[in-house]
């Protein structure tokens, strides 16, 4: 594809947001373009996604002076760091995780259930296309579910054991008051 046909769509749905007036529509209509919108914010991640990947391995950060590729990501992008590792990591992982691949390409995966599916595939890469199937079609809860059980298939009794240990060194809890003055607490513990 050719990069400045890209930025021409791109300009078109800003035009068009710019000028959005959200009162003007019907429901029905204004159905049409929430599936729409999620449809470009999908297909936009997807080569978010890829793009980033090909950033990190073309080591650009380097001649803009950042330590690290994630850094030159999010100082270019606004994203926080951390979501631009994530990015990179599943930007790069997919190159051997054909079916999450396409169905990112297509728009059919939120970025946080991609994520998640490309991490399980790696620990078990021969659920790769269950992971997609449940990706596309489970509710959080039964996503969350197949997950754990197809990351515990995947892993050896040895990575079983140092997972476990991992998980154990890791435990916390920290409480705080949120941005709206409530008190909260936010633990994590070992299965």
């Amino acid at each position: 594809p050719d990069v400045a046909a890209i930025r021409a769509a791109g300009q078109v749905v800003k035009r068009f947001v710019s000028g959005f007036e959200a009162g003007r529509y019907s429901g029905d209509d204004s159905v049409t373009l929430l599936t729409v919108f999620t449809d470009l914010e999908r297909t936009a991640l997807a080569g978010k996604t890829l793009a980033a990947a090909r950033v990190a391995q073309s080591n650009v950060h380097t001649r803009a002076g950042h330590r690290s590729p994630a850094e030159f990501i999010a100082a270019t992008t606004g994203d926080p760091v951390v979501e631009s590792k994530d990015m990179v990591r599943l930007g790069e992982a997919l190159s051997g995780q054909p079916a999450l691949d396409q169905a990112l390409r297509d728009g059919r995966l939120s970025r946080t259930r991609a994520k998640r599916a490309s991490a399980a595939a790696r620990i078990n890469p021969h659920r790769e296309d269950d992971l997609v199937r449940w990706a596309e079609t489970d509710s959080d809860a039964g996503f969350s579910e197949h997950i754990g059980r197809t990351m515990a298939e995947g892993r050896s009794k040895e990575d079983a054991a140092r997972h476990q240990r991992r998980l154990h060194e890791n435990r916390s809890c920290r409480e705080f008051v949120d941005d709206d003055g409530a008190f909260s607490l936010r633990a994590t513990l070992t299965p």
